[in-house]
């Protein structure tokens, strides 16, 4: 459960950071982080996955 946590709180700082840039750039910018954090997040979710099905 730690390494999930420590996931967790990974995943919430990128997304802090992340969020910080949307707004500071423009829209085409935008589209690239949002897909980029969608990707991140289906990346985690089946690393999740892979490791409780082990």
């Amino acid at each position: 459960m730690d390494k999930f946590l420590s996931i967790f709180v990974g995943v919430l700082i990128i997304v802090t950071i992340i969020t910080i840039f949307i707004h500071l750039f423009p829209i085409a910018i935008k589209v690239c982080f949002i897909s980029a954090i969608i990707s991140a997040i289906i990346y985690v979710v089946l690393k999740m996955i892979e490791k409780f099905s082990n």
